[in-house]
């Protein structure tokens, strides 16, 4: 049977008064808002659960990536690129280091201080851009004492850098872009610039979002 237009709205008060009523109980409010929360919370782990899941997973990932690229380049701690060494037809490029390392380093480099040595890439038709050569030295002491002695080359064409790991090389580039050229070199292929005087590591992108401007310093 249906309810009458009366019954109806007096239903409809008692529903509010009792809400009214309700609401002006604080054990009621307290009790509710308790149980709402709950609810809620349920719903936030269910939501946030998977997220964090794969939060770790993805810092996991980034840690075994970082410690891939650390052993990547542990393997190039010996080697070094060289830049603008006039590139010729049948050249001897181990000969050709080992003169142009004595005569700037002041040093007596043999044969027997490297290990392999070749140029990069493919030849270019273009003799004004010589292809750039690795050196790969039988001992990490030979190799920095050539680096060491990079700056002897200063009024040349020829520049000396170390061997970067794929992720370093754009990570340097990046690093040169946002501090300049100047301003950023690497040892022992971590990737260096200078903050207020003092100097830092660049070890993950994140790093270059430094606000500090670096200042200058000497390759």
């Amino acid at each position: 049977m249906p309810f009458t237009r009366e019954q109806k709205s007096e239903i409809s008060t008692i529903i509010s008064d009792t809400i009214t009523a309700l609401l002006d109980n604080e054990k009621f409010i307290e009790t509710l808002s308790n149980k709402i929360m709950q609810v809620i919370e349920i719903q936030v782990c269910k939501i946030t659960a998977p997220l964090i899941s794969e939060i770790e997973e993805v810092k996991k990932s980034n840690v075994t990536t970082q410690e891939l690229d650390n052993l990547r380049q542990y393997t190039r701690r010996n080697s070094l690129r060289i830049f603008g060494i006039k590139e010729d037809i049948n050249e001897d490029v181990e000969r050709k280091m080992i003169e142009t390392f004595n005569t700037y380093c002041n040093v007596n480099m043999k044969a027997e201080s490297i290990d392999r040595c070749h140029r990069i890439g493919k030849p270019s038709d273009n003799i004004n851009k010589p292809r750039a050569i690795i050196v790969k030295f039988t001992s990490y002491r030979y190799k920095n004492l050539i680096y060491r002695s990079k700056t002897k080359f200063r009024n040349t064409k020829i520049v000396i850098k170390e061997d970067l790991t794929r992720t370093r090389l754009e990570l340097y580039k990046e690093a040169c872009s946002k501090f300049g050229f100047k301003n950023v070199w690497t040892v022992d292929g971590v990737i260096k610039t200078k903050i207020k005087g003092r100097a830092v590591s660049i070890n993950k992108m994140d790093d270059l979002d430094a606000e500090e401007q670096p200042m200058n310093h000497a390759n």
